[in-house]
C-alpha cells in the first residue's frame, strides 16, 4: 500500500569543475605530475508540499573548493616504477544526507559542511613478461567527516565529526600458474578511526551530545581487511572459466563499536564465451554468484536507533549476460 503523501519536492544538483594538469620529465628516469581542480557544487530544492503547519522548505546550498595534487615517478629499471603522490580531496553531502536537520525542523540540513581531506600515497608497480605486481601505502586525514548522528524510523540525520584518519596498504598481482591457468588477486588493510571526540543523539532535535564517541573508535561500515582472488582457466582461444573468491573481516555497525557484522567469504563460478557473427563481436557469459548460498551481511544501517543494523546480502544468484560490439 502507498501511504499518505508526506513530501513532494523537486531536487536538483549541479556541479562544475575546471582543472589543469601538467607533466614534466625533468630527468631520463624521473617525471613530475601536478594538477589543480576547482569544484563548485550547487543544490536546489523546490518544495511543493505546502499545507497549514507545513511551510515552504525550499532552499539552496553552494559548496566550492580548490584541490591540488602532486606526484613524483621514478622508473627504477625496466618494468619497475616507484611513485609518491600527495593531494587534497573535497566531498560534499548528498541530498539524502541533507534531507533531515539535527534541530528537528524541516528543510535542508544547512549546517552540514563538506568533508575535506589530505592524503598521501607511496607505491611501486612491477611489470614482468608474464606477471604484474602493484603495492601501495596510503594515509588520509579528513576534517568534517560526514557521519550519521541519529537514525530513527528509517531517517538518517547527518552531521560533521571533527577529524578522522585512514591509513593502510594495498597489494594486487596477476601471475601464470601453468599453461592456460592464471591467478590474480588483491588485498587491502585499512585502519579507519575517529581522531577527535564527537557526540551522537538518540533522535532529532539534537540539543546536545547525548552519547560521546571518544577518539580512537573505528569508523563503522569499513572492514579492516578485505581480499579478492580469481583463478582463470582458458579452455580455448574463445572460452574462459573463472573461480572467484571475496573475503572481508568484520566491520562495525555503529560509531560506539558495540555491534559488528561478522567476517565472511563467498565464491562465484563463471564462464565466458567470445565469438564473431553478423559483423559483431559477441560476448556471452554465465555466473553463479555465492555458489554455497552463504547467509552474510551485505551492508549496515549505521547507528540505527533500535539496533536493527544489519541488511542481508543476496543468496545464491544465477546470472546470464550477452554483449556485442560492432566491428
Amino acid at each position: 500500500m502507498v501511504g499518505a503523501l508526506r513530501r513532494d519536492e523537486d531536487n536538483t544538483v549541479r556541479s562544475h569543475d575546471v582543472y589543469a594538469q601538467a607533466d614534466w620529465a625533468f630527468a631520463p628516469d624521473w617525471s613530475l605530475n601536478a594538477g589543480l581542480r576547482r569544484s563548485v557544487v550547487r543544490f536546489e530544492s523546490v518544495d511543493r508540499y505546502l499545507r497549514p503547519g507545513n511551510p515552504d522548505d525550499s532552499g539552496r546550498l553552494r559548496y566550492s573548493r580548490t584541490s591540488p595534487v602532486l606526484g613524483l615517478l621514478w622508473r627504477a629499471r625496466e618494468g619497475l616504477s616507484v611513485y609518491a603522490n600527495a593531494g587534497a580531496g573535497f566531498e560534499t553531502p548528498t541530498f539524502a544526507e541533507l534531507a533531515y536537520r539535527i534541530d528537528g525542523a524541516s528543510g535542508l540540513n544547512t549546517t552540514l559542511r563538506p568533508a575535506r581531506s589530505r592524503h598521501a600515497e607511496l607505491g611501486l608497480r612491477w611489470r614482468g613478461e608474464a606477471a604484474t605486481l602493484d603495492a601501495a601505502l596510503f594515509h588520509a586525514r579528513t576534517e568534517d567527516e560526514l557521519v550519521v548522528v541519529a537514525n530513527q524510523g528509517g531517517r538518517s540525520t547527518f552531521a560533521n565529526a571533527g577529524l578522522t584518519r585512514r591509513r593502510g596498504a594495498e597489494l594486487s598481482f596477476e601471475a601464470p600458474l601453468a599453461e592456460d591457468w592464471t591467478l590474480s588477486g588483491s588485498a587491502t588493510w585499512l585502519d579507519a578511526r575517529h581522531r577527535r571526540d564527537f557526540g551522537l543523539c538518540a533522535a532529532p532535535p539534537c540539543t546536545g551530545s547525548e552519547l560521546l564517541i571518544v577518539a580512537g573508535k573505528q569508523l563503522p561500515g569499513i572492514a579492516a581487511r578485505s581480499a579478492w582472488a580469481e583463478l582463470r582457466w582458458r579452455a580455448d582461444e574463445h572460452t574462459d572459466v573463472m573461480l572467484e573468491a571475496r573475503a572481508t573481516s568484520r566491520f562495525f555497525a555503529d560509531d560506539r563499536n558495540t555491534a559488528a557484522a561478522p567476517g565472511h567469504a563467498v565464491f562465484d563460478l563463471a564462464a565466458e564465451r567470445r565469438f564473431r557473427a553478423g559483423g559483431f563481436e559477441w560476448r556471452a557469459w554465465a555466473r553463479v554468484a555465492n555458489v554455497f548460498d552463504r547467509a552474510v551481511v551485505g551492508s549496515v544501517i549505521v547507528n540505527e536507533a533500535n539496533r536493527r543494523y544489519f541488511e542481508p546480502a543476496p543468496g545464491r544468484q544465477w546470472l546470464l549476460g550477452l554483449s556485442l560490439v560492432h566491428l
